[in-house]
């Protein structure tokens, strides 16, 4: 949510283009298509929200055999090291 509503003209980018966004976003703008955030997390804790991986997850239940992704940061315990830019890290502590 914090990364969303950080994003600048959103109005903007949703009448150019198709947003998917997951039930756990909340907005007024009805431009976009939302799924089932549960639906799509993963079954390790670790990594039970990582976004790469439900993407995969949601691209996998539509139906797809074959998936590209590019641009996501890589993905560290530490939290600090996965991200190309340190200030896009939030501050969490490690459950177990």
């Amino acid at each position: 949510m914090k990364r969303f509503n950080s994003i600048e003209h959103l109005n903007t980018i949703t009448d150019s283009i198709d947003l998917l966004i997951t039930s756990n976003i909340t907005t007024s703008n009805n431009k976009m298509m939302i799924f089932d955030y549960s639906s799509y997390l993963n079954e390790n804790q670790c990594i039970v929200d990582n976004s790469g991986l439900m993407c995969i997850n949601l691209i996998k239940r539509i139906g797809k055999k074959k998936i590209i992704l590019m641009g996501f940061d890589g993905y560290s315990t530490n939290g600090i090291s996965s991200y190309y830019d340190n200030n896009l890290s939030y501050p969490m502590g490690l459950e177990e």
